[in-house]
């Protein structure tokens, strides 16, 4: 074979391994929006159970073992740290604002982990054209003669190549 076909062949291997950390490191980040929209679901479940009952009976301790009974009754206040650059504060929120803010913040992570199923078929669809997935490539005959770029990897996309570049941390 060719010199050039070899050096493009090693490229795309290199770009395959690149392909698949960032698919890796996606779905770190998959799991780690996941965790966090399952923390924020069970948060605004707790709260809104905690708002409709905001008595509770208790034995309030006065001393070692001197207790008596007593209710705790909740405000229906929370405490929230609102983030403006480059500072941070807290707010004293009602229960419906606290559950709001926190809806939002689960429907950010939510669009978060939406875009990153588009970027994970994205990497994907670029392996297959590579043909990193199955570990074979079959288009080696249509591999372009020479690399446009140093820092990537020429891919026929159709009748045009696409340059496929990785950066370097």
């Amino acid at each position: 074979m060719n010199e050039n076909v070899l050096k493009t062949i090693s490229d795309r291997n290199e770009f395959v391994q690149h392909l698949q950390n960032d698919l890796s490191k996606n779905e770190e980040n998959q799991t780690e929006k996941k965790v966090q929209i399952e923390k924020l679901t069970e948060t605004i479940k707790n709260l809104k159970f905690l708002g409709s009952q905001p008595e509770w009976d208790s034995i309030i301790p006065l001393g070692k073992r001197i207790y008596i009974p007593g209710k705790i009754i909740h405000t229906g206040e929370y405490l929230l740290e609102k983030k403006s650059y480059p500072y941070s504060f807290n707010v004293l929120a009602t229960i419906e604002q606290t559950v709001d803010c926190l809806e939002e913040k689960k429907e950010v992570c939510e669009e978060h982990l939406e875009k990153y199923g588009d970027i994970e078929r994205q990497l994907k669809e670029r392996m297959e054209l590579l043909g990193g997935i199955d570990g074979k490539s079959d288009n080696v005959c249509d591999l372009p003669e020479k690399i446009m770029s140093d820092k990537g990897v020429a891919v026929r996309v159709g009748e045009f190549y696409e340059i496929l570049e990785f950066e370097d941390n």
